[in-house]
């Protein structure tokens, strides 16, 4: 699949109050899925009230300085792609039953994400 249908045909779409829905949903399910220790925030422009975005959720997840053991299989048993490096961070998608991305989770260490809180 091309890398321009990998993404929804509409490229920039009005806000949608349901955004913050499906980020919830996400969150819950990764912390579900992976322990309490992983921070999930929602970010990018789907995140940002009044504002046009392209119709694809992003997260940021800070992996704790201890990984938990099994946590990559965990992670793609939620139905999320293995992470793959992007320079700083890796990045892993979540994708319909057509192959198009529906969010996108940025993963940062927690070297490179120092001041999380913790749950």
């Amino acid at each position: 699949m091309s890398w321009a249908g990998r993404y929804p045909p509409e490229r920039l779409v009005g806000r949608d109050p349901a955004w913050a829905g499906r980020y919830a949903e996400r969150e819950a399910g990764l912390v579900e899925g992976l322990g309490e220790t992983w921070q999930v925030e929602h970010v990018g422009s789907t995140s940002v009230p009044g504002l046009c975005a392209k119709p694809v959720i992003d997260l940021a997840l800070r992996v704790p300085e201890e990984e938990p053991s099994g946590c990559w299989e965990a992670f793609t048993a939620l139905g999320w792609t293995r992470p793959e490096p992007l320079g700083d961070h890796a990045a892993a998608f979540l994708l319909g039953p057509d192959g198009v991305r529906r969010a996108v989770a940025h993963l940062y260490s927690a070297e490179a994400w120092p001041d999380a809180p913790v749950r």
